[in-house]
């Protein structure tokens, strides 16, 4: 038997798996254009643009400049709106960071935001960054639920919007 290494996208994440004597042809049809780097997992997901941030990341404005660059590889040059699950984030972002995420040029091919997050603390910190960087180009909300916030997103996708 020959170990195959695919990935499998669940509700929640995205788990990698072995398929032991057979190839998977197909994994989801509402899910495409997986990456990842060092900080995130980013992909498509019923025209949303999803992006998982890594346990324990710390954001500076190099790091801050790379996740931007990942979900740009991701969208096709479609603006799409965006999720990002921040739940595994410690939240020592940089004032610098938090400036450069919430300008144009990283809201770029964004048309709305949405955050998910884990706990009260990183629930305080969003709120603390919607703060600082004042009025958001584009829609912005939290979520301790990663189903509503997807489901607040698809408003903003590309079909909705036409």
């Amino acid at each position: 038997m020959i170990a195959i290494s695919k990935y499998i996208f669940f509700k929640q994440s995205v788990t990698k798996v072995y398929i032991v004597g057979k190839k998977l042809e197909k994994i989801m049809s509402n899910i495409r254009n997986y990456r990842e780097c060092p900080y995130a997992e980013t992909w498509l997901e019923d025209g949303i643009t999803v992006q998982k941030y890594k346990k324990g990341l710390r954001v500076n404005f190099e790091v801050a400049k790379i996740l931007v660059n990942e979900r740009l590889a991701v969208t096709e040059g479609v603006t799409r709106p965006g999720l990002a699950d921040i739940s595994g984030l410690y939240w020592t972002t940089d004032s610098k960071a938090m400036k450069f995420l919430s300008s144009p040029e990283a809201t770029k091919l964004v048309s709305a935001g949405g955050f998910y997050i884990s706990n009260f603390a990183q629930r305080m910190a969003m709120r603390f960054f919607q703060s600082v960087s004042k009025e958001p180009p584009i829609p912005t909300k939290i979520f301790d639920n990663r189903e509503a916030a997807m489901e607040w997103l698809k408003q903003f996708t590309l079909e909705k919007l036409n």
